[in-house]
C-alpha cells in the first residue's frame, strides 16, 4: 500500500477543515509526531482478532465496607485469533469435508487457539478416548494457564505432586492467577512480590502479620482476580496455616468482619478451578464456533447447523457436558438455532401457557370468581415446569397492565408464591430452570432489585452464602458464572466475527467449487474462480452478476462475452467490464476495510489491516469523529491506489486508443456515472436499485437450488 500518511483534524477548527490528513500517534497519554505508515510486507500466518473477558462487579454500598470490584475469573471470549492451519480445517469442517483425525486437529487446535502442546494434547484425548495421567495432568495444567508457558509448567509439577513448590514457584502461580489475561501485569507483580516477600520470608513470625494483612486486603480489590487459601499464604510468607489464620482472623491487627465476608465470597468464585479450567476452555471453543456457524448459515454459505451430537463429537465430550456448553452461548445465537431447529413444542407450551393466564384474569374482570384465578406454582406443577419458569414466560408473553391486574387478586385471593417469597428462593427456582432450558437467562441483581422492591445491594447480601437464609455456595457460583456469560456481544467484537465469517465464507465457497491455484502477484484478483454461475456466465460474486445483467439491458451494444466485454485480460490483470461503444473499462470496486489471505478486502496484507484497526480503537478513546475521519481517509486512499493500479495496466494500450477508466464503489455511483450517462431508457434511480435488488435475489436463489444438500 506504501506509506499511507494521514492526518487528524484540528478539533479546535471549523469543521469545514480541509480533509488533508496527518496521522500521528495514537497513543491517547502522548502524542508524538512520528508518522504512522501501513507497512508493505508479507502477510503473516494468522488471523488476529482479540480476546473479550467477562467481568461481574460486585460494588457494596456499605460505608464500612471496601468498594470492590471482583473478577470471576471465566474467561470465555466471543472471538479468538486462529492460525492459518486452524482457518484452513474450520473450512473443511463447514463445507463438510473434515476426516476423523483432522477432525481431532481442530477441537484442540479450537479449545487451544495460542497453545500447540495443549491442543496436540487434546487432540489425542478426542481421538483415542483418554490420555495416560501424566498427560491428562499436563493438559489441565495448561488449562489453567493456557496463555501462561511458566505458570503452566509449575501448575504441572504442584498437580503431579512430586516435589515442594518453591517461593519463586508460589509467587509464579499467584500472579498468574492475579491476572489470567494479562501476562505483562503477571510479571510486574511477580517482580515486585518476589522482593517484598523475600524479605518478610525473612523476618520474625510476629513482624509478619503486618505485611500479610495488607496481603490479603489486596486480593479482595480490583484488580486482583483471585484469593489465596490460608495454606497458600503460609507458603508464600514462611508460616505455617494455623499461623495465618490466627493472624487475619485476630480482631485487632487482623481482617475485619466485612473484609473477611468478602474474602470468602470472593473464594467461592474462585474455587474448584482445577475441576472447571478444561470445560471453561471447551466452552469458550464452543460459543466461538456456534457463533461462526451460524453466520455462515444465516448467509447461505452452507444448509444446515451442527447439532448438539456433531458437537459432542468433535469436541469429545459427554452428552451431559455439550448440554451444558450449549445452554451458555450467545442467546442470539441460542434463539437462531431453535428457530432452525424449529423447537416448536416448548414454544407451543409457552403460548398455551399466556393463553390460558389471559383467559383467567379475563374471566375475573368479567364476573368470574377469584378462585378461578390459579398461581404460578400450580401453574408449573400443571405444565411441568419451575414456578420461576413461569413468571419468566408470562413476562415475555403478557403485558405489564393485565400483569399487574393478575398479581392484585392473587393477593386479594390470598395465593401466596412461596418461591417469590424471598430472593433466594426465586434464585433457587430460576436456577433449576435455566439448567433445565425453561428459561434463557437469570435474572440480574437489578432485576430482582425491582421485582422485590429492595436495593441491588441488598439483594447481594441476601444471596451471599454468609446468610443464614442465602444460596448454597454452589448455586452462588453458578448464578455468577451464568450473569458472566450471558453479557452481550459488544459492537466491535459483532462486527469482527463478521469478518472472521467472511473469511469462512470464501474458503467454504472455495471448497466446494474446482479448485484453483492461489491469488499470485501477476493475478491478484480472484475471477478466474467461478463462484457464480448464471446464464452460462461465470461472475466472482452476485453483486458482480446483477451489474452485468443491467449493463446488458441499459447499455446500447453491450452484450455479455468472456474476454470481450466481461473479464477482460488486461496487461496482467483481468478488468470487470468494457463497453465497447463507449471505449472504457468498467471496475466495480467496492471498498472493503478488511484482509483475508484469498485476496478478499481491500488491504494487501495483513499486518495493514491490523495497523487500521488498532489506529480505529485508538482514535475512538479520542473521539469518534476523528476516528471516522480517518476510516474514510483510508478508504479514499485504498481507492486511490486502487485507481493508480488499474490505470497502469491500461498503460498497454497506446496513448490515442487508451480506454476511459471508470472505478466505481457503489449501486449509486454505478447507476450516475455509467448506467444513466451511457444507457437508454434508464429509469429514476429508486426503479433502477428495485431492478438491482430484484436481479440478485433471483439470481442467489438459483445458486442454492444448484448446492446439493449435506448430510
Amino acid at each position: 500500500m506504501g506509506a499511507l500518511e494521514l492526518g487528524l483534524p484540528d478539533e479546535s477548527k471549523s469543521e469545514d477543515a480541509p480533509p488533508r490528513l496527518r496521522l500521528v500517534s495514537l497513543n491517547a497519554q502522548a502524542h508524538s509526531a512520528e508518522p504512522i505508515s501501513f507497512r508493505e510486507s508479507n502477510p503473516s500466518t494468522s488471523l488476529h482478532l482479540p480476546n473479550s473477558t467477562f467481568e461481574t462487579h460486585f460494588i457494596r454500598s456499605n460505608d464500612q465496607a471496601p468498594q470492590i470490584t471482583q473478577r470471576l475469573h471465566a474467561r470465555v471470549s466471543s472471538l479468538t485469533r486462529y492460525d492459518e492451519r486452524t482457518l484452513l480445517l474450520l473450512g473443511d469442517y463447514f463445507s463438510g469435508a473434515l476426516s476423523k483425525s483432522a477432525s481431532a486437529e481442530l477441537a484442540g487446535r479450537l479449545v487451544f487457539p495460542h497453545n500447540s502442546r495443549a491442543a496436540q494434547l487434546y487432540g489425542e484425548r478426542v481421538r483415542s478416548g483418554k490420555l495416560s495421567e501424566q498427560k491428562e495432568q499436563r493438559l489441565l495444567a495448561e488449562a489453567l494457564y493456557p496463555d501462561n508457558p511458566e505458570a503452566a509448567e509449575v501448575a504441572y509439577h504442584k498437580l503431579v505432586g512430586k516435589r515442594t513448590l518453591s517461593l519463586a514457584e508460589q509467587i509464579t502461580l499467584y500472579a498468574a492467577d492475579a491476572y489470567p489475561d494479562s501476562n505483562r501485569d503477571a510479571q510486574r507483580l511477580k517482580r515486585r512480590l518476589t522482593k517484598e516477600l523475600q524479605n518478610a520470608q525473612s523476618q520474625p513470625a510476629e513482624e509478619k502479620a503486618s505485611p500479610l494483612r495488607e496481603f490479603a486486603k489486596e486480593q479482595i480489590t480490583s484488580p486482583i482476580s483471585t484469593v489465596s487459601s490460608f495454606e497458600d499464604l503460609a507458603g508464600l510468607f514462611g508460616l505455617s496455616a494455623d499461623q495465618a489464620k490466627q493472624i487475619l482472623s485476630d480482631p485487632q491487627i487482623g481482617l475485619t468482619t466485612y473484609e473477611h465476608r468478602y474474602r470468602e465470597e470472593k473464594q467461592i468464585l474462585t474455587t474448584n478451578k482445577h475441576r472447571d479450567a478444561l470445560s471453561l476452555c471447551v466452552l469458550k471453543a464452543a460459543r466461538n464456533l456456534v457463533s461462526l456457524e451460524n453466520e455462515l448459515y444465516k448467509s447461505g454459505v452452507i444448509n444446515r447447523l451442527s447439532t448438539r451430537e456433531d458437537f459432542r463429537k468433535l469436541f469429545g465430550v459427554t452428552r451431559g457436558e455439550i448440554e451444558q456448553h450449549v445452554r451458555f452461548i450467545y442467546t442470539d445465537d441460542l434463539r437462531f438455532r431453535e428457530r432452525v431447529f424449529g423447537r416448536q413444542d416448548h414454544q407451543r407450551l409457552k403460548s398455551e401457557l399466556a393463553s390460558e393466564v389471559e383467559r383467567q384474569v379475563e374471566g375475573v374482570r368479567t364476573g368470574s370468581p377469584l378462585t378461578s384465578l390459579v398461581g404460578d406454582e400450580a401453574l408449573a406443577t400443571k405444565y411441568s415446569l419451575e414456578p420461576a419458569a413461569v413468571y419468566h414466560i408470562l413476562h415475555e408473553k403478557l403485558s405489564p397492565v393485565l400483569l399487574q391486574f393478575r398479581q392484585l387478586k392473587l393477593r386479594e385471593k390470598g395465593d401466596i408464591q412461596s418461591y417469590l417469597a424471598s430472593p433466594t428462593n426465586f434464585v433457587t427456582s430460576e436456577l433449576k430452570a435455566f439448567r433445565k432450558g425453561e428459561i434463557e437467562q437469570v435474572s440480574t441483581d437489578r432485576q430482582l432489585a425491582a421485582l422485590f422492591g429492595v436495593s441491588e445491594s441488598l439483594i447481594y447480601d441476601q444471596l451471599s452464602p454468609r446468610e443464614a437464609s442465602g444460596l448454597p455456595a454452589s448455586s452462588f457460583k453458578d448464578r455468577e458464572f451464568s450473569l458472566a456469560l450471558q453479557e452481550r456481544q459488544d459492537a466491535p467484537t459483532v462486527a469482527l466475527r463478521l469478518i472472521l465469517t467472511e473469511y469462512l465464507k470464501e474458503q467454504v465457497l472455495r471448497s466446494k467449487n474446482a479448485p484453483t491455484q492461489s491469488p499470485t502477484e501477476s493475478s491478484p484478483r480472484l475471477s478466474s474462480t467461478a463462484r457464480v454461475s448464471y446464464h452460462g456466465h461465470s461472475f466472482d460474486s452476485i453483486e458482480e452478476a446483477a451489474h452485468a445483467l443491467l449493463l446488458e439491458k441499459f447499455i446500447p451494444g453491450f452484450l455479455l462475452q468472456k474476454n470481450e466485454t466481461l473479464h477482460v485480460e488486461v496487461g496482467n490483470r483481468v478488468v470487470d467490464f468494457y463497453l465497447p461503444r463507449q471505449h472504457a473499462v468498467v471496475e466495480y470496486h467496492p471498498i472493503k476495510t478488511y484482509w483475508n489471505r484469498f485476496g478478499e478486502g481491500s488491504f494487501r496484507t495483513q499486518e495493514e489491516y491490523q495497523e487500521y484497526i488498532e489506529n480505529v480503537k485508538q482514535l475512538k478513546r479520542i473521539s469518534q469523529r476523528l476516528a471516522q475521519w480517518y476510516k474514510d481517509a483510508v478508504k479514499n486512499q485504498l481507492l486511490e491506489e486502487y485507481t493508480q493500479e488499474r490505470q497502469s495496466a491500461l498503460d498497454s494500450w497506446s496513448q490515442d486508443s487508451r480506454p476511459n477508466l471508470i472505478v466505481t464503489t457503489s449501486l449509486e455511483e454505478q447507476y450516475l456515472r455509467v448506467v444513466r450517462p451511457y444507457g437508454k431508457n434508464v429509469p429514476g434511480f429508486e426503479a433502477f436499485k428495485k431492478e438491482f435488488n430484484r436481479l440478485r435475489a433471483r439470481i442467489k436463489v438459483a445458486q442454492k437450488k444448484e448446492e446439493t444438500p449435506r448430510d
